[in-house]
C-alpha cells in the first residue's frame, strides 16, 4: 500500500514540462521565465526614476515613447487628462536612458486609438514614430511597437507588421511558449491600489508555469495613469533580482529570443 501511495504522490510532483507528450521550451542560461517591464506614455521624470531603481538592482525596462510629445513637441497641446502639462523629455535626456541599455519603443506619434482612426491616419502614427525614434536616437532595428489604450484590430495589426519585429497590447495576463504571436503579446497592468503581493503573486506564476509575463506600467509619483508608487516599484524589482530563476529582458530582447527559440515538440 505504501508503495502505491507514493507512486501516486510521485506523478502528482512531477512538473508538467517532464511527460514526454509536452513540448518544451528553453530561456536563456536556463531560466524558467521571462519578465518585462513596459513603461508608457514617456513619463520624463518617472522614467529616470524609475532607471536608477533599475540600474541599482542591474534590470533593464522597456520605455515606448509618444514621438511628437518629446520636446520640442511636433504636435499642439496635450488633451489626454492623464498627460495634460507632463514633461515628455527631450530626444537627448532619452538618449541617455539608450545609451544606458534600456529598449527604446515606439507609442505612435499622438497616442490615438488606431481602431478608431481611418488607415492614412493609422498607418502615419505607426511609421512616423519609428522614424522619429530612429532619426532622433539612432535606435537600431528592430524596433518594437506598444498599443495606445491596448487596442488593436486585425486591420492595423497588419500595419503594424510592416514596420515592427513586435508589438504589445492588453488582455490575457500571460504569454506561453509555443503559442505566441509576437504582434498580439499580452500585458497585464497593476493599478495603483493593488498590493505588491498580488505583483510578486503574477511573478510566482509566471515562474511556475514558464510564462513570460509583460508587467505594463506608465509612471510614478502620481503621473500618469495608475502610477506606482516607487516603494512599490522596487519592491517589485527586488523580487525580480532576487531570483536567478527569473530572466527580466526587455520587450525586444524577449520577443527576439522567442522569436529565434521555437518550442521543441516532443519527440513520436
Amino acid at each position: 500500500m505504501k508503495t502505491i501511495i507514493w507512486t501516486i504522490l510521485g506523478v502528482l510532483l512531477v512538473s508538467p514540462s517532464t511527460f514526454a507528450d509536452e513540448p518544451a521550451f528553453e530561456f536563456p542560461e536556463g531560466k524558467q521565465c521571462a519578465v518585462t517591464i513596459s513603461i508608457d506614455d514617456g513619463f520624463w521624470d518617472s522614467a529616470s526614476q524609475m532607471a536608477d531603481l533599475l540600474d541599482k538592482y542591474r534590470l533593464k525596462a522597456s520605455f515606448n515613447l509618444i514621438t511628437s510629445w518629446v520636446k520640442p513637441m511636433k504636435t499642439g497641446e496635450i488633451t489626454d487628462s492623464y498627460n495634460e502639462g507632463a514633461d515628455h523629455g527631450t530626444w537627448p535626456q532619452w538618449k541617455t536612458l539608450l545609451d544606458r541599455g534600456y529598449e527604446i519603443g515606439s507609442h505612435t506619434c499622438t497616442h490615438p486609438a488606431l481602431p478608431t482612426i481611418d488607415p492614412e491616419a493609422y498607418e502615419k502614427e505607426i511609421s512616423d514614430s519609428k522614424r522619429a525614434l530612429i532619426d532622433n536616437l539612432g535606435v537600431a532595428e528592430p524596433v518594437t511597437f506598444a498599443f495606445p489604450y491596448n487596442q488593436s484590430s486585425p486591420e492595423v495589426k497588419a500595419v503594424v507588421e510592416k514596420y515592427y519585429a513586435a508589438a504589445r497590447v492588453g488582455g490575457k495576463i500571460f504569454n506561453q511558449p509555443g503559442e505566441l504571436d509576437l504582434y498580439n503579446v499580452q500585458s497585464w497592468w497593476p493599478y495603483s491600489d493593488t498590493p505588491l503581493e498580488e505583483i510578486v503573486a503574477k511573478i510566482d506564476e509566471a515562474e511556475a508555469k514558464g510564462y513570460w509575463l509583460v508587467i505594463g506600467l506608465h509612471g510614478m509619483n502620481e503621473e500618469g495613469w495608475h502610477p506606482i508608487a516607487p516603494e512599490k516599484f522596487e519592491g517589485m524589482l527586488k523580487r525580480l533580482a532576487n531570483d536567478d530563476a527569473i530572466w527580466t529582458a526587455t520587450f525586444k530582447d524577449a520577443a527576439h529570443w522567442f522569436e529565434t527559440h521555437p518550442v521543441q515538440q516532443p519527440e513520436k
